[in-house]
């Protein structure tokens, strides 16, 4: 596909919605110019409705993918009214959309080997982009209070009156990626992820609170590890952080698997926890699950394998285990 990043990213006449425009019609060119090359059956060229819709939503895709690499394109330049629409696209569509970009430079290599290019890319996003002007921030602060937050004690925490269709979206996302048909555990698992990230990102930004800035961290690697690959997390979420964390302070906790690694199982009941464990573990009877923070050793799997009461409870312990000894840094984003 034809694509001059910085000529549509640097006219100062195009509206966000014309550079999407733009965007849409070269991959409906490119998909008519893949057609021809493989049959010469002209009949079958006029888009269709479904074609039309799924060439738009492909197209705002890309336009993430530019926002994450090109910093002359800021939150501060784009209405709120977009920020919605960020928020429909995940994080593994932008990959998708950096995958295709690396094929139709290089024409060579495997469908997979440019995914995986592509993952390596975003997520070192994270660790080296300069971070954005603070001033800018301000406009997205208010959008995430109003939309998603309220005050509670001095803090602003998620108000899940507000928040239900954020969560519902993802529990669905939970659905299709996995096939868990537990509806109430995949919006447990939803639910855990939002409060995580949400009650988190705005001190992480503001306050450089490194608490926070753990959190936020745990959030994404909950959302992406192999043993948990809900893949929940959208374009909004994952440019904010890009863009406004404190990345000395990201790459410091990156690194520490002890700090950052998390491990989530929903339950309705709480495993035995000896006192060698105790500390980092926990058990949510709000939101049903068993929470791991850190890394667990295998004597300490094994310890609590011994005062386990039932099958289910193993399972739970074998899950935290393993979600614990991953690095954190090749599973964020």
């Amino acid at each position: 596909m034809d694509f001059d990043e910085n000529a549509i990213t640097t006219s100062s006449r195009l509206s966000i919605e014309n550079i999407i425009g733009v965007l849409a019609e070269k991959i409906a060119l490119q998909r008519i110019v893949d057609h021809l090359a493989h049959t010469r059956d002209t009949k079958n060229i006029i888009r269709p409705t479904a074609d039309v819709c799924d060439d738009w939503y492909k197209a705002c895709s890309l336009f993430a993918l530019i926002v994450f690499e090109n910093p002359s394109i800021s939150f501060a330049q784009m209405e709120t009214n977009w920020y919605d629409t960020f928020e429909k696209i995940w994080i593994k569509e932008i990959k998708e959309a950096k995958a295709y970009l690396i094929w139709d430079t290089q024409r060579s290599g495997t469908q997979e080997e440019h995914y995986f290019k592509a993952c390596d890319y975003i997520r070192e996003r994270l660790f080296s982009v300069g971070r954005s002007d603070l001033s800018w921030f301000e406009k997205i602060r208010k959008y995430l209070i109003d939309k998603y937050l309220k005050q509670y004690e001095g803090a602003h925490v998620l108000d899940e009156s507000k928040s239900d269709g954020l969560i519902m979206r993802k529990a669905e996302r939970i659905y299709n990626v996995t096939g868990n048909q537990n509806g109430l555990e995949n919006w447990q698992r939803a639910k855990f992820y939002v409060k995580l990230f949400y009650n988190s990102i705005i001190p992480a930004v503001v306050d450089n609170d490194r608490n926070s800035t753990i959190n936020v961290l745990r959030a994404f690697q909950a959302s992406h590890t192999p043993k948990a690959k809900y893949l929940i997390i959208n374009a909004f979420e994952a440019s904010i952080a890009v863009h406004f964390l404190n990345k000395e302070l990201v790459r410091e906790l990156a690194n520490n698997a002890a700090q950052t690694n998390i491990g989530i199982y929903p339950t309705s009941e709480c495993i035995p926890m000896p006192d060698n464990v105790k500390a980092h573990l926990a058990f949510d009877s709000n939101q049903n699950v068993m929470i791991l923070y850190g890394v667990m050793c295998e004597d300490d799997r094994d310890k609590l394998l011994l005062v386990a009461q039932s099958e289910a409870q193993k399972t739970c312990i074998e899950s935290l285990y393993q979600q614990s000894i991953l690095n954190p840094v090749n599973d964020i984003l």
